[in-house]
């Protein structure tokens, strides 16, 4: 008689959700990661049109220039913003992941505590009946003494 767990298929299945999960939030944290980064180099090329603006200020810019600067500064504006709210999706769905994670998590680790609690109950069983059996072969020689002292 051997061990066997009658909810471990739902138990590797449960284990395979999360894993995959896991997967999903790592490339969730990755995207997040990405957008980020991108922020950074449209903040870059802000920083660089203004120091760029301020140069050329002092050098008594066109008008025509001043405007297609200011234009260029409108658009990074406008794409910051953008990427402020691509990052806030981005977060959101991390940390709606993250949370599905948690409740993967915790069903699995509920099986697992079933499937302890179930071994631990097997293992008594199995433990009583074999000192059970060494109780009746102890009574049998009992018996069997009993008897031979009597002949």
């Amino acid at each position: 008689m051997s061990y066997r767990f009658q909810f471990e298929s739902l138990l590797n299945h449960r284990r395979f959700i999360e894993e995959s999960i896991q997967r999903d939030l790592a490339l969730a944290k990755r995207h997040l990661c990405d957008e980020e980064e991108n922020l950074k180099r449209i903040l870059i090329k802000e920083r660089h049109a203004l120091l760029d603006l301020k140069q050329k200020q002092q050098e008594m810019m066109r008008a025509q220039e001043f405007l297609l600067c200011q234009s260029f500064l409108a658009r990074l504006s406008i794409e910051i913003e953008q990427q402020h709210m691509k990052i806030a999706e981005a977060q959101a769905r991390v940390e709606s992941i993250r949370e599905k994670l948690i409740e993967a998590v915790k069903k699995r680790e509920t099986l697992e505590k079933l499937k302890e609690k179930d071994f631990d109950a097997y293992t008594r069983k199995l433990l009583k009946n074999e000192q059970d059996c060494l109780n009746e072969t102890a009574v049998i020689r009992f018996y069997h003494n009993q008897v031979e002292k009597r002949k």
